[in-house]
């Protein structure tokens, strides 16, 4: 591997990072506007997640799937967070 791919492998992992520094909090926010509980917002996906999953990513512990995260996005547009 020469220098340009660590550099660019560097770059990239910092985008991505970058890129979901904001949704553990998004996701908290989308929560509380929607009035639900870990359990409850958890049930708005296909397949279902569990209310551990959904603490997870409040706490930057986890990320959702990349098919969860689609949906997420879905909502948050859905209710302007």
């Amino acid at each position: 591997m020469d220098l340009s791919e660590v550099s660019t492998r560097k770059l990239l992992a910092e985008i991505n990072r970058r890129r979901y520094a904001d949704l553990p909090l998004r996701i908290n926010r989308l929560r509380l506007k929607m009035g639900m509980t870990l359990e409850e917002f958890g049930q708005q996906f296909n397949p279902p997640a569990n209310k551990s999953n959904v603490k997870q990513w409040e706490k930057a512990d986890n990320k959702p799937s990349p098919k969860r995260l689609a949906q997420l996005n879905e909502l948050f547009e859905r209710w302007n967070v």
